[in-house]
């Protein structure tokens, strides 16, 4: 099965290949929510890691 941290790896693996198969033309996002924030922002393709004071997700916007 993988830990979590080799489940969020694979996810930002996909992104970065997609970011590259889409000629890297478009910028990542880095938003941390600190512990006891609302997550429910983050999107369902973001990369998101559990940390030890929060929450670090990464998204790649769709290629226009």
């Amino acid at each position: 099965m993988g830990s979590p941290l080799w489940h969020a790896a694979d996810a930002l693996n996909r992104q970065v290949q997609a970011w590259h198969r889409s000629g890297g033309h478009v910028t990542p996002s880095f938003v941390y929510w600190p512990n006891g924030r609302n997550t429910s922002p983050i999107p369902a393709d973001a990369a998101a890691m559990s940390k030890t004071h929060g929450v670090l997700a990464i998204t790649w916007p769709a290629s226009s």
